[in-house]
Formats: C-alpha cells, structure tokens, sequence
C-alpha cells in the first residue's frame, strides 16, 4: 500500500535511500595550507577520498586558528559547477564563531542523460557525506553536525537530511517542491518524446518533498526569497507542506541568492545554537 502525506507526497522508501548509503573509506586527506589567514581563521585545502567508488574530492575547510571547534558544518552551494567561493565569506563567519566548517565542490551534469543524472546526484550526496567524514577526521571530538544547502545544494540536502543521522541542524534555501522537474522540462523542451518523459518521470522521484517527508530526521528551516524569480511561490508552499517537523520556515524580501542579512543571521543562530549547546527548535 502506498503511504502518503497529507499533501499527498509519498515519501522515500528505503531503496530509494540505499542507493546513497556509500560506505565510509580511508579519507587520506592531504592538505594545502593554510592557504590565507583572516581575523583568526585559517583557511585550508583538502584533497580527500570520497564514498564513490573511492574518487578522489576537493574541500574548502575553514576554521578558527585559536580554539578547538565546537560543532561541524557541511555549506553546500547551487549551480552545477564548483561553486564553493559563494559560501566561503559565509563559512569564515560561521568558523569564527566556534564551528569547523567544511565547503565540498560538487558538480551535476546537463539533463538528457538519465545514467549520467542518477549518477551526478549520487555523487553530489555523497561528497557532502564524505565532508562530514572530514570534519571527524580533523576534530574527532566534535559530535553535532549541521547542513547547509543553497538551490542546487537544498536539493542534494533534502536527500542527505533523510540518509545521514549525524546530522542535528539543516538549512535549505532556495528550492521547492516541482522546481527540479520543471527547470529540466524547460532545458529539455526540444527533446524527443517519448523519451522527454521518460526522463523527467524518472527525474521526479528525486523531489526534495519526498525525502523532506520522512519522519525522525533533523531540525530543518527552510528559506525562501519573496523576489525568487527560480522558485516561485506555490514550488515553496509545496515544499514546506511536505516536510515532516520539526521545521521552521522563513521567507525574506531577496532574491534567490538569499542573501538578506536577516537570512544570514537566522542560520547562523540556527547553527550556534544546536550545533554548539542544547537544541531546541523554535
């Protein structure tokens, strides 16, 4: 029998999660750096082994040149290219305060390939399990972790939220529910039926709603920018409906950067406080 939410969302069954276990390897990071150093923060280079099939991953690693971390913080950023510059003045922030922040590159591939898709979000999934990996490796004291994600990244983060139980905190900013499938229909439009919707049919399954769905998972907020002109509101909505609590849900006069100082501030107290003392979502 088919179980689904009140919005009418399945959530993820448990092949769908198994496709994104990856088990844990030899990291054998090596490191270059610090490579700058700013108001106490080092900035470092990692080059780690990844979950898939042992491929070697690049890491930004931040952290502060004068105290041991507190907590551990995966920054995911969008796009389908490495992308980690946009979050790292973010991650300097995040890292003075007390977390060791580690900002993995990922990439997706164009649509139209679905093998080349399937294998593009798996990998993207399992860099940011590997950065968790990391961040253990270098501070094997540090016991909360949290995720942030932005456009592509909340995408690849609603998935991480529903198959990683280290996580205590998660941020997605930037994505709704319809918003996948739609962009590839557009990108795709010239395509031949009826592989079009072959692809797309396939692509749905991987809708952030139906991981978000899954009960038991880490506190979430979701930000959203009343200017987005890629996530339109009803893609929001569809997406905070489905999510299972605990969650909290922001919206914010911006773009879809979100990028509004208000924004930054409410992650950041999101983080410090359930990544650095007792959680309580609210």
């Amino acid at each position: 029998m088919l179980i689904t939410t009140e919005t009418g969302v399945a959530p993820a069954g448990a092949a769908a999660l198994a496709r994104f276990d990856g088990h844990p390897r030899s990291l054998a990071p090596t490191a270059d750096g610090p490579r700058s150093t700013s108001g106490g923060v080092e900035v470092y280079e990692y080059t780690a082994t990844g979950r898939m099939a042992g491929r070697q991953e690049i890491f930004t690693v931040v952290r502060s040149a004068s105290r041991d971390p507190s907590g551990g913080l995966v920054l995911a950023h969008g796009g389908s290219r490495d992308g980690r510059h946009h979050l790292l003045e973010e991650g300097i922030s995040l890292a003075a305060q007390g977390l060791l922040v580690c900002l993995p590159a990922s990439s997706l591939p164009a649509h139209g390939d679905w093998a080349e898709t399937e294998r593009g979000i798996r990998r993207s999934v399992l860099v940011h399990r590997t950065a968790l990996d990391l961040i253990t490796a270098l501070a094997p004291t540090v016991d909360r972790f949290g995720f942030f994600g932005h456009s592509a990244g909340a995408f690849q983060g609603s998935i991480l939220r529903a198959v990683e139980p280290r996580l205590s905190a998660v941020v997605l900013a930037g994505f709704g529910s319809g918003t996948l499938v739609r962009v590839a229909a557009a990108e795709l439009e010239n395509e031949p039926e009826p592989g079009r919707t072959r692809y797309l049919r396939e692509l749905e399954a991987f809708d952030p709603s139906h991981y978000l769905a899954l009960p038991g998972r880490a506190p979430v907020m979701l930000q959203f920018g009343t200017m987005d002109e890629t996530v339109p509101d009803d893609e929001a909505q569809r997406l905070a409906g489905a999510t299972a609590p605990p969650i909290l849900v922001r919206r914010y006069q911006c773009g879809h950067a979100i990028d509004h100082p208000q924004a930054r501030s409410d992650r950041a107290e999101f983080f410090i406080g359930r990544l650095t003392c007792t959680p309580a979502l609210g």
